[in-house]
């Protein structure tokens, strides 16, 4: 129940985000639900990779996959 609400609050944000970078509404409601449709799919994911992989792999390899993320999302431009 608890990751519910967190999504619902990071979708919305993720609405707030998709405005301020210049999307209409109706394009912010469609991210936020493309969002939600996203987390859904990782929490599978997560789940599927979690019970395959030892857990000290996954300790390293989880971090590395954020960072590689980040600077992609830094070298695209990057969200401000």
């Amino acid at each position: 129940m608890m990751d519910l609400g967190t999504t619902a609050g990071v979708a919305g944000q993720a609405a707030d985000f998709a405005v301020s970078l210049g999307l209409s509404a109706e394009l912010a409601v469609s991210a936020a639900a493309i969002f939600a449709v996203a987390d859904i799919f990782g929490g599978l994911v997560a789940g599927w990779v979690a019970d395959r992989f030892r857990a000290s792999r996954l300790i390293t390899a989880l971090p590395l996959g954020s960072a590689v993320a980040a600077a992609l999302i830094t070298l695209a431009g990057g969200a401000t």
